[in-house]
């Protein structure tokens, strides 16, 4: 167990669904140890609390693979979690490949799990994903490990047949922050809470990577304002969903608050316009 007073940073990223509860197309989990996936080379099982079916396949050895020919037209590759996890490549098809990692730079406070990808947009039919341990350390780390938690596979052509509502890839993000130069930041033990699809005023935010600061304000001639606030030096990552036809929404300098007080620092003002289009606007919090 890892020291309840570490002041380690972590840092990460994560995606994105707002409409991930099943309303917008049909989903299906396929576990680690579902027998559709294939295996090859050296891979083990673990047992984790924190995993889907409370399980693990792991592997420590280059060029070691697994490999799930499935019908869809998307599909999530969810990993677990360390600091000894290194790099793997994830393929559909015939496609490029992606590569990402599990790696987290300390395990106090590490996420369970983590979303290493999300592949969207397949035409409907059979596609086969392939995951590759590439036997090379994450940066900042010095452990090859690979692991697979599970795989969530997408169908939007069955929901499609159903009538049902497609899902809609304004409102999906397979990373956030989706500045590649950025992460998420958890200092020593804190918590960090990202706040999605809320309103300010008549308008939406779809995510902030912020935290919002009481509720929004009415002000006279500065339209709506929402407070947001985070660490010092952190980046921010705020995507806002207002109506076209209008100026953009303004963000406020940091600033602050009287001595002795934690005020809100980056204000997000949003004039009421007329057709909804989506903005992302990156700021830097700041907190006294």
């Amino acid at each position: 167990m890892g020291d309840s007073n570490a002041t380690t940073d972590t840092t990460f990223t994560t995606s994105l669904d707002l409409d991930s509860d099943g309303s917008a197309n049909r989903q299906h989990v396929v576990d680690d140890r579902d027998s559709a996936i294939s295996y090859q080379g050296s891979w083990v099982q673990r047992s984790d609390p924190g995993a889907s079916g409370k399980t693990l396949t792991v592997s420590s050895r280059k060029g070691d693979t697994a490999t799930l020919t499935f019908t869809g037209t998307g599909i999530s590759v969810i990993s677990g979690t360390g600091t000894d996890h290194g790099m793997v490549s994830l393929r559909v098809d015939g496609d490029a490949p992606v590569e990402a990692t599990g790696h987290v730079d300390s395990d106090q406070n590490r996420p369970a799990q983590k979303v290493l990808h999300e592949f969207t947009g397949l035409s409907g039919g059979r596609h086969t994903l392939t995951v590759t341990n590439l036997g090379k350390p994450a940066q900042g780390g010095k452990s090859t490990i690979v692991s697979l938690d599970a795989l969530r596979v997408t169908d939007d052509s069955a929901a499609d047949a159903h009538g049902e509502k497609p899902s809609n890839p304004a409102r999906q993000w397979a990373r956030v922050p989706q500045d590649t130069s950025t992460t998420l930041h958890l200092h020593g033990r804190d918590a960090l809470m990202m706040a999605a699809d809320f309103p300010i005023g008549n308008h939406k935010v779809l995510y902030t990577t912020s935290q919002p600061f009481g509720a929004p304000v009415v002000t006279s001639g500065r339209g709506t304002v929402e407070y947001l606030i985070g660490h010092r030096g952190d980046p921010g990552e705020t995507v806002l969903q207002f109506k076209a036809g209008s100026s953009a929404p303004r963000f406020g300098a940091p600033e602050y608050g009287p001595s002795g007080t934690r005020p809100p620092v980056n204000s997000a003002s949003i004039t009421p316009t007329p057709a909804l289009r989506p903005i992302s606007a990156s700021v830097r919090a700041t907190t006294p």
